[in-house]
């Protein structure tokens, strides 16, 4: 029976092939979960900024670009 040090050393040993790089994209489990987290954040961030402005997102973004234009 293998021991989980040398488990880990076989895994360091082998070379990296191009299947070992195998990078998943398109609509899968983790990104719809990142993109669910992400307009979480998003959300959140408009209702701050509409209660703590006292105005609308349109409102305070179009008084934000008039001052820097």
């Amino acid at each position: 029976m293998q021991t989980t040090q040398e488990t880990t050393q076989q895994k360091i040993e082998q070379p990296y092939t191009e299947a070992a790089i195998n990078i998943e994209q398109g609509f899968t489990p983790n990104s719809e979960i990142w993109n669910g987290r992400f307009a979480m954040i998003g959300f959140v961030s408009i209702l701050l900024i509409e209660v703590l402005s006292g105005q609308g997102i349109v409102h305070f973004w179009s008084n934000l670009l008039s001052n820097i234009w």
